[in-house]
């Protein structure tokens, strides 16, 4: 489906390609590439690329600037498209001849890569939130769970109260990643199937119900510390300790269910909108796939249009 070059597989004429590009911008970026999307490519900016009209137009590219290089290879990435890399020569170029970058000064490259990043970043939302939210609620949800009953030393300190607060507050902020993680992947969803699959496992009625559950199991320690602190006369004491730290818990599930609900309220506007987007560009590409394509190609001229097409 999609072939690019690579200019550090093939051969760089000296002079060809500043040393800047070549031994920092171009192989740091594509190693933050190829980390976050998990390729193996090698020249993430090189121009030489060769794409069905098919993919072209399925990667329904949107970037007005440096930034759609990224742009291609990350939604044909998530297209899961057959990406091929070959070597190229890479060759100096004429005497007298300026480059973009030469001509819009030394901040360029700069503005390039960061707007290559941007790109990167902003389609793999995911990537940096559901993984990571994972681990920060399971750590929180943890340190929660060793809290609550006041025993437990950890490097010479008593897991108590301080720490259940601490693991209520991380437990939260996870979940939240890994929510929002979720309403990120299907907006950037390119194929709709994965808006499909969080649609199905987050259906209304059951996420709403796992959050009334959540809601009324975590209401219970709350209901007891509460019963228990009015009976002391609204004054806190040691004997009431061990109910605070299960009603911290409590808290945590309550907070999970109102989160659960929002979720599915939210997930009940973007996956429909998502899937119903994806099923009018299949039906516009069935009808004639060849309009948005053809159309400017026509406008180039006939040299160029032979050019792109072999």
């Amino acid at each position: 489906d999609f072939v690019i070059g690579s200019r550090f597989r093939g051969t760089i004429e000296a002079g060809a390609m500043p040393l800047l590009h070549q031994y920092f911008g171009t192989p740091v970026t594509t190693m933050i590439f190829n980390l976050v999307y998990g390729t193996r490519l090698t020249d993430i900016h090189c121009g030489m690329r060769a794409l069905t009209t098919d993919a072209l137009r399925r990667l329904d590219l949107q970037s007005q600037s440096w930034e759609y290089a990224s742009e291609m290879l990350l939604k044909a990435v998530r297209l899961d498209m057959k990406i091929a890399e070959v070597p190229i020569s890479f060759l100096r170029a004429p005497d007298g001849r300026l480059t973009h970058h030469q001509r819009s000064g030394w901040l360029s490259p700069w503005l390039a890569g960061w707007e290559n990043l941007r790109a990167m970043f902003t389609y793999a939302a995911d990537y940096f939130l559901l993984k990571p939210g994972v681990v920060v609620a399971l750590l929180g949800i943890t340190m929660l769970l060793l809290a609550i009953p006041g025993t437990v030393v950890l490097i010479g300190v008593t897991l108590a109260l301080n720490a259940a607060l601490v693991g209520l507050t991380l437990s939260v902020l996870g979940l939240q990643m890994v929510l929002t993680g979720i309403i990120a992947s299907c907006v950037y969803d390119l194929s709709g199937l994965t808006a499909s699959r969080w649609h199905t496992r987050f259906a209304y009625s059951r996420t709403v119900g796992l959050g009334i559950a959540l809601a009324v199991v975590g209401s219970l320690p709350c209901a007891r510390f509460l019963i228990a602190f009015a009976e002391q006369g609204l004054v806190f004491t040691d004997a009431l300790a061990q109910l605070n730290r299960e009603a911290v818990g409590g808290v945590l599930l309550i907070v999970y269910a109102f989160l659960f609900c929002i979720h599915a309220l939210v997930m009940g506007v973007v996956t429909p909108l998502v899937l119903r987007v994806h099923r009018l560009r299949n039906k516009t590409a069935e009808s004639d796939p060849t309009i948005e394509v053809l159309e400017p190609l026509s406008r180039i001229g006939p040299t160029s249009e032979t050019r792109l097409n072999v």
